[in-house]
């Protein structure tokens, strides 16, 4: 969220003051710190909300979540997983598993495959990025249960 304001200080003063040559130069210098002012405003507010957190904001909630980034892994990467982690809920069930990594990987390009006998759960993506797998399975050792044993595996 960009705020623009273009401040102008010196229409704050009395006339008397705002004619003064030196008090010109005090006027822009302190316009400069106003204008860096509402940028950290704007990036402040920006913070509050994971979609629109800047690069520090995204760090910040991954600090708050205990949550480290993959190496390469994007801005909009590090906000799904932040999304992803503050959203799950438990118990959870097998639709609702199928729909974060439908998120990830997207409608058609998973496959997921659960054994009964083996407690294993196969997740198989297509086309997926090496960030994208190590950020699915780390979201998936939070839902799942300590018995079933995960594989995620590129196709």
């Amino acid at each position: 969220m960009q705020f623009s304001r273009d401040v102008k200080i010196e229409a704050y003063w009395p006339n008397v003051v705002s004619k003064m040559r030196e008090m010109g130069q005090i006027a822009n210098t302190e316009n400069e710190e106003f204008d860096l002012l509402w940028v950290a405003i704007g990036n402040f507010i920006s913070d509050l909300f994971i979609k629109t957190a800047t690069e520090n904001g995204v760090s910040r909630w991954e600090t708050i979540l205990g949550i480290v980034p993959a190496s390469g892994a994007t801005l909009n990467e590090r906000k799904q997983l932040i999304l992803t982690q503050v959203n799950i809920r438990t118990p959870y069930t097998w639709r609702y598993v199928k729909k974060i990594i439908a998120d990830f990987f997207g409608i058609t390009t998973f496959e997921m495959d659960y054994e009964i006998d083996f407690q294993t759960l196969t997740v198989s993506g297509n086309g997926a990025t090496e960030s994208q797998i190590s950020q699915i399975t780390e979201i998936l050792k939070w839902i799942l249960p300590a018995q079933i044993k995960l594989v995620v595996k590129i196709v």
